[in-house]
């Protein structure tokens, strides 16, 4: 490729590129930009000064950053990983440096801004609790219990479709320059929607939208962490991405989520259910963390040692500052005279936390027409 042809393709990606998840990928790093680089070398060559050093070099980046955040959604982690370096390889270049380009960006979140400054936290709110952060993460609890309703069993259907409509809401009313993860859990299993955090682009709400909206359909009896499937689920190696024949209840593309070695050995045992999703939320750095659960996430726990084991995880990641610590949000489900045990435990076991604690008798109350219609269907 002719190295204007690949200027003009570098200026095309920055303006047009797809959107995450929607069937357009991106192939190998000596696909995706070695003609990006071939024209970006030649044109710094001719560069006359600062400020054209810093135009080439901003759109570049720009490109790279929205390939590396496809590739990582899609589960080419070391295509994504080479992207990254390539980024992180520019910033190091005399000329790069002088140009003052990347001079807003601290040492510690230069790859993740991406030559802009840190999101400002924003109010979040999510069935009526609401945190301000930039980086919130959202757990949901989608295994039986929480379709589980046994005055009303549609309305117990209806329960994971509901919330997962309201995470989308909270997520699509995130300011562009924030940055959101969120995973399903229940048991051994949590499964991401992606292995890092996302920016809060246009294409990325739409993309958290599509992989949610095959988890635990009402009309079908088939459940998240139910069937075969799980079995499949656990022979992933994570950050391992499976898109093809995922099984019904299950989210539209699935990884299985590990622990590092650094935060598995903060844990006396291995780390199970919210205890799980938790790890997972906190190696992605969140500022704020909100959980819609059951009250049966702590009927196998030791609340004494779950609360140690979190806080030495949160100490391996935040530093012992508990104020950088994440505040926990949890909603947690109604479902019978436990339920106020539950919520109790809980309020001792993420003490560290700063944890706001809402208890839900049901969804119904937040529900639209729409999916009260659906509800009238079954």
């Amino acid at each position: 490729m002719k190295p204007v042809l690949a200027w003009i393709l570098l200026v095309v990606l920055c303006s047009f590129h797809g959107a995450v998840g929607a069937g357009t990928s991106v192939s190998s790093k000596d696909a995706c930009y070695s003609d990006y680089l071939a024209a970006y070398t030649e044109r710094m060559a001719t560069a006359k000064d600062d400020a054209e050093v810093a135009f080439l070099t901003e759109r570049y980046d720009g490109a790279l950053k929205k390939m590396q955040s496809q590739l990582a959604v899609t589960g080419k982690t070391a295509d994504a990983n080479a992207v990254k370096e390539e980024r992180a390889r520019i910033r190091k270049l005399d000329r790069v440096v002088a140009s003052g380009v990347f001079a807003k960006e601290s040492a510690k979140g230069a790859i993740a801004s991406a030559g802009k400054e840190a999101a400002k936290p924003s109010s979040v709110a999510f069935f009526g609790i609401e945190q301000t952060c930039s980086r919130p993460v959202f757990l949901m609890m989608a295994g039986p219990a929480a379709s589980f309703n046994r005055g009303n069993p549609d309305l117990g259907k209806m329960t994971v479709p509901v919330v997962l409509n309201r995470m989308a809401d909270a997520i699509n009313a995130l300011p562009a320059a924030a940055e959101f993860n969120a995973a399903l859990f229940w048991a051994p299993t949590t499964t991401p929607m992606a292995p890092e955090m996302l920016a809060a682009s246009v294409a990325n709400k739409a993309a958290f939208a599509e992989w949610a909206s095959t988890v635990n359909p009402p009309e079908s009896s088939m459940a998240y962490g139910s069937g075969a499937f799980s079995s499949k689920v656990a022979r992933l190696k994570w950050p391992q991405r499976l898109a093809a024949e995922v099984g019904s209840g299950w989210p539209k593309w699935v990884y299985d989520y590990q622990p590092s070695e650094a935060v598995a050995a903060c844990c006396k045992a291995e780390p199970m259910h919210l205890a799980k999703a938790l790890c997972f939320a906190f190696e992605q750095k969140a500022d704020a963390v909100f959980v819609f659960t059951s009250n049966f996430v702590t009927l196998s726990y030791d609340p004494v040692r779950l609360k140690g084991d979190l806080e030495d995880v949160a100490k391996s990641i935040y530093g012992s500052d508990r104020k950088k610590w994440p505040a926990v949000n949890v909603l947690l489900l109604d479902l019978s005279e436990g339920s106020s045990t539950a919520k109790e435990a809980l309020k001792s076991v993420l003490h560290p936390f700063n944890p706001c604690i809402e208890m839900v008798a049901d969804v119904e109350k937040f529900m639209t027409e729409a999916e009260k219609d659906r509800m009238e269907s079954l």
